[in-house]
């Protein structure tokens, strides 16, 4: 998912930006040391997510293995597609604001600039949601019900 989101990012940023540049939009009115503050705040806050996040599956996956096999919650949780739209989301606002930040010339792009700042919103949601949704995805009824799904879905496929 991550590398779809690289891709998608790299054909959506310069559409983006020409468009822009075509319409001039006038949303926020951001000057560029604005922007700039933006971007990196953004840049900030996306590498924060991903660390956290990463490293909160990884303590999960630790702590939940002392009750279940590491196998089984590591299949539940790196092939969750929660999980894994969330982390895409985190790396394509990263590249589009990194991608923001070096295309910022004298005259700031305002649709970049306010894109930028609702994909800004919309991880710090995604962050608080996923939290949630990862501890609720490992209780310990939860992963059984899934084992058993999964071994249903197994044995009907047989």
């Amino acid at each position: 998912m991550p590398l779809i989101a690289i891709a998608l990012e790299l054909m959506l940023s310069p559409i983006l930006h020409a468009f822009d540049t075509w319409q001039r939009w006038k949303l926020n009115d951001f000057e560029r040391d604005g922007a700039t503050a933006l971007y990196q705040t953004i840049i900030t806050l996306t590498l924060s997510f991903l660390v956290f996040t990463f490293g909160q599956l990884l303590v999960a996956i630790q702590i939940a293995g002392g009750q279940l096999t590491p196998r089984i919650i590591a299949t539940i949780l790196l092939r969750n597609n929660v999980v894994r739209y969330s982390v895409g989301l985190f790396v394509f606002t990263l590249v589009f604001a990194v991608a923001a930040l070096n295309r910022l010339e004298e005259e700031v792009h305002q649709l970049v600039t306010t894109v930028t700042a609702l994909l800004g919103i919309a991880c710090i949601a995604d962050f608080l949601f996923l939290i949630d949704y990862a501890a609720r995805l490992l209780r310990p009824v939860a992963v059984v019900a899934r084992v058993g799904e999964e071994g249903m879905a197994m044995i009907e496929a047989v």
